[in-house]
Order: structure tokens, then sequence, then C-alpha cells
């Protein structure tokens, strides 16, 4: 490859004097389009010239250099299913470069077609949603488990990868604080808060700790293990919730009763929970590079602070913080 996107005049110009280039051809190209590229672009992905490392990979074995192939979201997770086979033409040509024979053709495959569960409408609702806040949604089917929205803010066009990303955009991309090109949805760590007492109440449950009529009195603060800590109330009004039962808990959110939860299991349970119920793994999800999040324990605590685990952090993992992190979708 001499050049690319070499535009009408040039083309225009080895056109006239084509004779006089043997050995020179133009040959027309197709690139992918992404019709609606700033909606799910983190889902889609973008294709990008294969570079000398991925030519050595066995996923891209019969690919060679200047080949286009996924290299991000499904655009890479299904390169395989997605990108076909490319054809060959095999002509005699005589000394000015002239094609006078055939000695044999190999058709091209087209790729598979592929439909995610993305719905559109929804899609679109999720980035306005979103506006220009940095951030992730998240909207499964609860019947399925199928991801209808993924949204990750901000984005990116992939048009641009498909045409030669300049150096300048790509630095751009890359040193943004931003992270643009960072799927949030599935790889941004971020302590879970509230959204974690159902991890919390659950292990209580289940485990027989308490029943659903198990009641504490919230006067907006706690103290466990000499030190305080206070309910969301405490810091609008200096108040608390009276008198809790498990059902009320959840549905105000009170603090001092997962406070009092955590206390009452340990982090043993709330780990064993909190792994079971799919914390502080991948998902499995069909897109490449997701993170795992972090669900603390003692065992966790020792390989990288080197000390044993203090009760107290409990009680802040039982409201999801403390050393708690997980993704969007691990949430949803």
């Amino acid at each position: 490859l001499l050049k690319q996107d070499i535009g009408r005049d040039a083309l225009a110009a080895i056109e006239v004097h084509r004779f006089e280039l043997p050995g020179v051809q133009v040959e027309v190209k197709p690139l992918r389009c992404y019709l609606k590229p700033m909606e799910a672009a983190h889902v889609i992905g973008y294709l990008s010239e294969i570079n000398a490392r991925e030519l050595q990979e066995k996923a891209y074995a019969g690919c060679r250099g200047g080949d286009l192939i996924g290299k991000f979201g499904i655009e890479k997770e299904y390169n395989s299913i997605l990108r076909g086979r490319d054809g060959m033409r095999r002509v005699v040509v005589n000394s000015r470069g002239q094609e006078v024979g055939t000695l044999g053709t190999v058709n091209t495959l087209p790729g598979h077609d592929l439909r995610l569960t993305l719905d559109l409408n929804l899609q679109l609702t999720a980035e306005a949603a979103l506006g220009d806040r940095p951030g992730a949604v998240v909207a499964l089917d609860p019947r399925t488990g199928d991801v209808l929205a993924m949204a990750s803010h901000p984005t990116f066009d992939p048009n641009d990868f498909t045409h030669h990303i300049s150096v300048k955009m790509w630095k751009q991309l890359t040193t943004d604080p931003l992270h643009p090109l960072m799927n949030k949805a599935i790889q941004a760590q971020l302590a879970p808060g509230s959204i974690f007492k159902i991890i919390t109440g659950t292990a209580a449950l289940e485990t027989g700790t308490i029943t659903p009529d198990f009641t504490v009195h919230c006067k907006g603060e706690v103290t466990i293990y000499g030190h305080t800590f206070h309910d969301w109330t405490y810091w609008e009004h200096r108040g608390g919730h009276g008198d809790v039962d498990f059902h009320r808990a959840i549905m105000i959110s009170c603090d001092v009763y997962f406070y009092t939860l955590g206390k009452m299991l340990g982090i043993q349970k709330i780990d064993y929970f909190a792994d079971h119920l799919g914390l502080g793994h991948r998902t499995g999800i069909d897109l490449p590079d997701e993170d795992s999040g972090l669900i603390p324990s003692p065992g966790w605590v020792r390989k990288v602070y080197h000390h044993p685990w203090w009760p107290g952090e409990t009680i802040s993992v039982a409201i999801g913080q403390g050393a708690v992190q997980v993704t969007p979708l691990q949430v949803a």
C-alpha cells in the first residue's frame, strides 16, 4: 500500500497515466460506517488496522497487514464471526502490466450478521438522560438478563478509528481525565452505597440472623466498637427513623439498621452472600475487558495491607462503603 484516501484529483491523475504506471493499481476498499456513531459506541466498538503484535496472535490467523479488525466492544468480541473471508484473484499480465488472462478466483465470503439485544429507543433515552455528565446507565430485562441499554459518557466517534485516527485526536482521547475510551458500565469500579443493603439484608435473612420483624430503634447514630456511625438522616436534620423493621429499613434506607446487621453478621457472612450474588466477579457479558470489582475480606486485607481485619470495617461494608467496589453492570 502506497497511499490511501487519495482523493479525486490523485485518482484522476493515476487513471489518465495508468499505462505508464505498470504494477500500480487503484483499489476501492469498503469501510465500516457507523450510522449513529455516538450512541452505544462503547458497546458496538470500532474497527482499526491490525498491528504487528496482533498479526502474531492465533485469534487473527489468516489476517494480513492492512486488514481491519475489531479493536473494541462487540466488534472485537465477535471479530471472527463478523469479519468473513477475503477473496483472491490470480491474473496474468504482459510486460506493460496489462491483464491478459486469469489463473483462478477465490470468492469472498461475507461475515455473519449479528443482532444485539439493545433497544434503540431505550438506548437513546439512556444517552439523553446522561447528557453531558460522565457516568453510565445500564438497563436489563429482568426476565432474561438481556441488556436493553448500556450507555457510557463521555463517548467517542468510532468512525474516527476506521478512517485512521490522527495522533492529536488519539492523544486527546487517551489523556482526557474523564476517560472517554472507558466503558464505565463494565469498567468503572465504584462504591455501591445503599444498594448494597440488599446484600446485607439477604445475608441476615438467609442465615436466620434475623426475621423480617426484627426491629432497631434509629436515633440517627449508633456507637459500635467504640466508634459512632451516623445515619444519613443525621446530616439532614440530626434526627433518626425511630423504630424500624426490615421492610421499612429497606424502604427508607436506614443506615443504623444495617450497621446493626453488619455487627450481627460479621464480614465472613456478608462476603459469602456478596460473592454468591455475583459481586467481585466478572458477569461474563460478551464484551471485552470487563472488570471484576472488589468485595473485601479478611484474606484480601492480609494480602494487600498485611494486617488482620478490623471489625469496624464490617460496619462500613454493610452499607456498601469502605473498600467495596462494583461495576454498574453488577449492580443492575
